[in-house]
């Protein structure tokens, strides 16, 4: 599934981070931080998801700022998307089916 994550820097210099057109989070002014938990929860990986991400600072302001939060986002995405193509490819042959052997008396259920 394709998730969607848009920071947009408001004119009270506050960054809102939504997922698919749904406000998460808000990054205030006087404290601008974010936890890993918390990109992690907000990324909330599933495989099989593809990150896109966009930025809208229609006032220009705190430029550099909202451009770090960005870059940041980015950098995780861009991991998590290569490593979601790298492990399906890893894991099913062209046939849809499993390259690890997989004999009967090995599941155990």
């Amino acid at each position: 599934m394709e998730k969607n994550i848009n920071l947009i820097m408001d004119t009270e210099k506050k960054i809102k981070i939504n997922i698919n057109n749904e406000e998460k989070h808000i990054i205030y002014e006087n404290n601008r931080t974010i936890s890993a938990d918390k990109i992690y929860e907000l990324i909330n990986f599933s495989l099989g998801d593809h990150y896109v991400i966009t930025k809208e600072n229609k006032s220009k302001i705190d430029e550099p700022v909202l451009d770090f939060f960005y870059e940041l986002f980015n950098e995780i995405i861009n991991k998590i998307n290569s490593l979601e193509d790298t492990t399906e490819n890893k894991i099913f042959d062209n046939n849809n089916e499993p390259d690890f052997p997989v004999e009967p008396d090995d599941i155990p259920f």
